[in-house]
């Protein structure tokens, strides 16, 4: 779609030849998976995953598995409503990564609340820990940092 080719435009752009870009979805299954757009304009936001056979998607775990991408040491968690399902395919990831930081939206209505606390649970039988939250822009978005005490100072 347009928002994956503008991706690749801007990766060239800023001569970032290191950067991989990869066009699938992360999520807690592997499968197939269609991508509702909210917008068609490049880099909307709050798309939705509904099923179908239009997209891939994997866990987080499979790709680090398979070997397809290495284990992170960090990871920047922005998906709009669909964080929960991106932690829950990455259980063992998370184990092993330095530290997390992901975007929650208290206010989007398609994220239900008990989500927050979900996630908050799942970072911390990772083994990470809360570090700090620093809210952006207007809408009551706020980034959450969490770390692993014993890994994040290596």
């Amino acid at each position: 779609g347009p928002t994956f080719q503008r991706l690749l435009e801007n990766r060239d752009l800023n001569h970032a030849e290191t950067l991989t870009c990869y066009r699938f979805v992360i999520s807690d299954r592997n499968g197939t998976v269609s991508l509702e757009e909210s917008s068609p304009m490049p880099g909307a936001a709050c798309h939705k995953i509904i099923e179908g056979d239009q997209i891939d998607a994997y866990k987080l775990d499979a790709l680090v598995e398979m070997g397809l991408i290495p284990q992170p040491d960090w990871l920047l968690v922005d998906t709009d409503g669909h964080e929960l399902a991106v932690l829950h395919g990455a259980t063992q990831t998370l184990k092993g990564i330095k530290g997390i930081q992901i975007e929650t939206d208290p206010r989007n209505p398609d994220v239900p609340k008990e989500d927050t606390l979900a996630i908050h649970e799942a970072l911390l039988e990772a083994g990470l820990v809360y570090e700090a939250s620093y809210p952006h822009g207007e809408l009551g978005v706020i980034n959450v940092l969490y770390v692993n005490p014993e890994l994040a100072t290596a």
